[in-house]
């Protein structure tokens, strides 16, 4: 009896545990890379770490203007460090996959900021795209 309860429980559980431990280093090294381009000015690098969902509602564009103003705004990127994660699971218009939600206390010359990234591992397998970012910072109401 103890045997079907823990199939069950398993069952239940369902996740795919391989995809889910691999999905937050293959997230981590997507933001690895935004920030060494971002630190460096070169913004055309960091597109292709975009999924074709976000360039839905961002257009390329508009994002070409936003991140050299980040900088211009908070000051030169001196350094970030990864404050929390959390990956779940999901079937969404956005896609199926694991999503890995990723933010980052970053220093820089002016002001400190909060850079949080979502990240989706399709199920179906592929690469990790960057399909969602947010910047938050005190700096962007003072300047």
């Amino acid at each position: 009896m103890k045997i079907y309860i823990l199939l069950v429980f398993l069952l239940v559980m369902g996740c795919n545990p391989k995809a889910s431990v691999d999905s937050v280093p293959d997230a981590k090294i997507l933001a690895e890379k935004f920030f060494e381009e971002f630190k460096g000015g070169n913004y055309e690098a960091i597109y292709p770490l975009y999924n074709e969902k976000f360039w839905e509602v961002m257009p390329k564009k508009t994002w070409s203007k936003i991140l050299p103003n980040v900088n211009n705004e908070l000051g030169e990127l001196k350094g970030c460090e990864l404050a929390t994660w959390n990956q779940k699971t999901q079937a969404s218009t956005s896609g199926t996959g694991n999503f890995v939600a990723l933010q980052y206390t970053c220093k820089h010359e002016k002001y400190d900021s909060t850079i949080s990234f979502t990240v989706l591992k399709p199920l179906s397998g592929g690469q990790s795209t960057i399909i969602g970012q947010n910047f938050n910072s005190i700096g962007f109401l003072i300047e």
